[in-house]
């Protein structure tokens, strides 16, 4: 037969902390206004990043 625990352990939260972070709502990414690079500077500036 156990004995019982000395300290119970406190249960963890429902919810962890890395859902709250993922979940938050953010401004979007996808901007609706045109890009002023043309096509190409676009492509130099995605390659050279």
């Amino acid at each position: 037969m156990a004995y019982p625990a000395e300290n119970p352990v406190t249960p963890i939260p429902a919810l962890p902390d890395w859902v709250d972070a993922y979940y938050t709502p953010e401004a979007p990414a996808n901007r609706p206004e045109a890009p002023t690079l043309s096509l190409l500077e676009q492509m130099y500036a995605y390659y050279d990043a």
